[in-house]
């Protein structure tokens, strides 16, 4: 398995094992996760976060870079707010993205209100988490 080896460095089973059961985990959060490298490269999403960011039939490739994820999502008129300024609302978002602990409400244009956690990860990358603001 690629993805195995490019997390542990060798394929053993009780690695497959693991890394299987951390997959199915991220699968299973109703939360949105996202990992991505030094490089600001997508290295995996679970469905949670494709739905929100993801935009018809328009599917994240793996290997995005964070940019691209936001900008497909913005250009394509799915956030709130920034149709007549994408690449400013871009610009705040990576510049925001590259303080340590990163927090920011996302709405989207179909009402969906989200709290975006960005936080560094050892060794270089982050992790994003979204969490979807109940309206009462």
């Amino acid at each position: 398995m690629e993805l195995t080896s490019r997390l542990f460095g060798k394929d053993t089973e009780k690695e497959r094992a693991t890394l299987k059961g951390l997959l199915a985990s991220l699968q299973a959060l109703p939360q949105g996760f996202a990992l991505f490298d030094a490089r600001y490269r997508l290295v995996i999403c679970n469905p949670a976060f494709r739905q929100v960011f993801e935009v018809g039939d328009d599917p994240i490739p793996d290997g995005a870079t964070y940019a691209a994820v936001l900008r497909g999502a913005a250009v394509k008129g799915k956030v709130e707010g920034v149709s007549r300024d994408e690449e400013g609302w871009l610009s705040e978002r990576l510049e925001a993205h590259n303080n340590p602990e990163n927090t920011f409400n996302l709405t989207l244009r179909t009402g969906g209100t989200y709290a975006v956690w960005e936080r560094p990860v050892a060794g270089g990358g982050s992790v994003v988490s979204l969490i979807e603001i109940t309206q009462y």
